[in-house]
């Protein structure tokens, strides 16, 4: 997809739970780096996602007037705030 300056869009990272812990509401997705095209930092979870199961997490976005390529880092975390293994996303663009 082409993005154009200015533009607002949805960016929607999904997850599978393939450990043997269950994610419980207070985990989240949590902004760590790269470009911040977004107001949102932090997603919280808000469910329980059982071993096996999957969840996504939507936010909207507004694209850069810099024509460059962008790109946006994500993680999960715990409640604590460690970061689950393998959850990891980003999000790369370049409007033209």
């Amino acid at each position: 997809r082409e993005f154009r300056p200015n533009e607002n869009f949805n960016i929607a990272f999904g997850f599978e739970n393939i450990g043997e812990v269950t994610w419980d509401p207070s985990y989240a997705l949590v902004f760590v780096g790269g470009d911040q095209f977004t107001a949102v930092t932090h997603l919280p979870l808000g469910r329980y996602v059982e071993p096996g199961e999957k969840c996504e997490f939507n936010l909207g976005a507004f694209g850069s007037e810099d024509i460059r390529l962008h790109t946006t880092y994500w993680a999960l975390i715990t409640g604590p705030g460690e970061v689950v293994e393998g959850g990891s996303a980003y999000f790369s663009y370049t409007p033209y």
